[in-house]
């Protein structure tokens, strides 16, 4: 067997604000431009041609991202596993928005991914490549964002630059598991940025509504969406509107009331993500410190992005660093310097502080309540980050405005830091190119100074040995699953690969008792079930196989690799109905499978349901038409019911594609 995004204040007196000036302070009348360094300087076509070189710079960094493929860092659970991608029609769009997957509820970003499988295939490059095409969308959403805000070029440019080139953005763009739920995320969180600073320029209902609805549909990708109303209230504190005003509040309310639903999916579904063996390794204590040490982190991997991971181990926790303690008081002072520059109207300051700190509180969040098996991810920055390259331009800006004869070297050294930020960038597109480079760079990059095995390693050893495995490098395979358990005995998935390998090695005896102690640390893990079934049935044990698969499909009615195994197991038993009924639930999670449709037209030969095995014969070749076993099941068909010219045609057809025919076969079709 086989698996197989100049407003009124409110209140009786109307006063006309303009947006802030480079100062960062709000200006009660409309005040004349004036010349900073790198302000609004040239015509708007100069300006259209800085931000043409920053995304046409941005599109090379990633170009090692468009001939990458995808990892096993979650592509196969999201998305090529994921029936409501693999299989859209009218009754998987319902699926997808009444369905949580895998905890998460994003049925916008699923839907879009939908569609991207149904035009180009579950291909990687298609995918990469709109990707890369969205990052750079959101590029220019981040440019307009700032431009609209500050009415400075300078602000804009610099801001999304930093953004679109900063390398700590590749994972959020190059992990496809990812990305389908952060850009797309994204680009409806700044569109409904841009169409509230619409609405508070003319006051027009529409433009409330469109960022409303955006904002939904943001939230509708991914959780961290929820930070948009503090966003909202925050370019509100930009502008000079008082917020303690009523109708500034109420008009945040549907904004707030969306959140709070969003929120309460999200702690509800982060109660079943929680991983209560890292709770109940590290006191609620140590979990907080472990959140301010990465509000800390996470700026300097802005200002640097070098020693960039795809996972971020914790600290074991007889040996946590002493600096890990100091992070709280670091971020006292950050809270101090928010509320000096609060008191001094520094309005900017405090915009791009809010604008970090709103939208990075969630995954804080989630890190205090341990719900991941990392503590800090790059992904998490995505939008936070606008905030802070917003404060870094706002640095430039000042320091241009008090020496303005730095203005030659500080406009190069821009330059020069760009440039290393697109090499940095290419650098780690080459890094997310497989499972082996991605997980090759976390195992190096974990190592504890005392050079051991970082114990918090066992799932990037599992995963570089299944792509080894898939490769072909048994040994490294094996060597890499030996690891992952000798680090981690209680994750079955490294005893369920390891018996994998002795699986696909037809050594099915040595596998049982891997799979038993898959089974042993996980009673309920499908997987297992279904894979010792499909041992157990090559051993020709057939009523243990049964029972196995059962389980399996009784535990996860969405596997289809259970329905595949059993069918095997009713062909072997001659029990055809079910083999068919076995073989319609696989195709209905996987129609694409010529493999399996194939087997459906045999079976169908069993039932001498031939005309109905004829069309899933030749469905079959249309998936995969240079499969010759193909062909030659269908010679056997045609010959069957007298078509011998066909039958010879499709049997030499299958010869030419390297299937063995009997010679005899041939002369009697001649």
């Amino acid at each position: 067997m086989t698996r197989p995004k100049h407003v009124n204040s409110t209140g009786s007196t109307q006063i006309a604000i303009t947006t802030p000036d480079g100062s960062g302070k709000a200006q009660r009348t409309a005040a004349a431009p004036r010349k900073a360094a790198l302000a609004e300087t040239g015509p708007a076509r100069n300006q259209l041609l800085w931000l043409g070189l920053v995304l046409l710079a941005t599109f090379a960094a990633y170009l090692p991202v468009l001939r990458a493929g995808f990892t096993n860092y979650d592509d196969g659970l999201y998305i090529l596993e994921n029936p409501m991608i693999r299989n859209l029609d009218w009754g998987h769009l319902k699926d997808i928005f009444s369905t949580i997957y895998q905890n998460q509820y994003a049925p916008i970003a699923t839907l879009i991914m939908a569609i991207e499988v149904k035009v180009f295939g579950a291909i990687a490059a298609p995918l990469k490549a709109i990707a890369v095409l969205l990052h750079i969308l959101n590029t220019v959403l981040v440019f307009a964002l700032i431009r609209q805000l500050f009415k400075r070029f300078d602000y804009a440019i610099i801001t999304a630059g930093l953004f679109a080139l900063n390398a700590v953005q590749v994972e959020s763009v190059a992990w496809l598991a990812g990305s389908m739920k952060i850009g797309a995320y994204s680009f409806f969180f700044l569109a409904a940025l841009l169409a509230y600073l619409r609405y508070l320029n003319d006051k027009s209902r529409g433009w409330f509504g469109a960022s409303l609805f955006l904002f939904l549909l943001s939230c509708l990708c991914k959780e961290q969406a929820i930070a948009l109303p503090v966003t909202l209230l925050a370019i509100d504190y930009l502008y000079g509107r008082r917020l303690r005003d009523h109708i500034v509040l109420l008009e945040k309310v549907p904004f707030f009331i969306v959140s709070i639903i969003f929120a309460a999916v999200t702690l509800s579904l982060s109660g079943k993500m929680q991983n209560q063996e890292m709770v109940n390794y590290y006191s609620a204590a140590q979990r907080f410190v472990f959140a301010c040490f990465s509000v800390i982190s996470y700026p300097l991997k802005l200002i640097l992005p070098m020693n960039l991971s795809a996972y971020y181990t914790y600290p074991l926790r007889g040996s946590i660093p002493a600096y890990y303690f100091a992070a709280p008081m670091f971020v006292l002072l950050a809270l101090i310097a928010l509320w000096l520059s609060w008191q001094k109207g520094q309005r900017t300051i405090v915009f791009g502080i809010v604008f970090f700190v709103a939208n990075i509180f969630l995954p804080l969040m989630s890190e205090v309540l341990s719900v991941r098996d990392v503590m800090m991810a790059d992904r998490y920055l995505y939008v936070p980050a606008i905030g802070f390259f917003l404060l870094v331009a706002y640095a430039l800006g000042e320091l241009l405005r008090s020496k303005p004869q730095l203005r030659t070297a500080i406009r190069s050294g821009l330059v020069a830091y760009g440039l290393l930020l697109a090499a940095l960038t290419w650098q780690r597109g080459h890094v997310w190119g497989n499972s082996v480079t991605l997980f090759t760079d976390v195992i190096n990059k974990g190592q504890l100074s005392s050079g051991r095995i970082d114990p918090f390693l066992s799932m990037p050893f599992n995963n570089r040995g299944v792509a080894r495995k898939r490769s072909g490098d048994r040994t490294g395979g094996l060597a890499d699953f030996n690891q992952a358990i000798a680090l981690n005995p209680k994750d079955p998935k490294p005893w369920l690969n390891r018996a994998d390998l002795q699986f696909d090695a037809g050594e099915f005896e040595a596998a049982m008792p891997d799979y038993n102690k898959a089974l042993e640390v996980d009673p309920k893990n499908a997987k297992a079930y279904a894979n010792r079934g499909a041992s157990y049935g090559a051993q020709n044990k057939f009523d243990l196989a049964l029972s196995d698969l059962n389980r399996a499909i009784e535990l996860d009615p969405t596997l289809a690799d259970a329905f595949g195994n059993r069918a095997l197991l009713y062909a072997n038993t001659k029990r055809f109905n079910e083999e068919l009924a076995d073989i319609d639930r696989y195709l209905r999670l996987k129609p694409d499978d010529a493999e399996m449709t194939n087997m459906r037209a045999l079976v169908l030969i069993d039932l001498n349901r031939l005309p109905e095995a004829e069309s899933e014969f030749d469905r079959a070749i249309q998936i995969s038409p240079s499969t010759g076993a193909f062909y030659l099941n269908r010679s056997h068909l045609y010959q069957r019911t007298g078509r011998k010219t066909q039958a010879l045609d499709d049997a030499q057809r299958a010869q030419s594609l390297g299937v063995k025919v009997d010679p005899q076969y041939l002369n009697s079709l001649r």
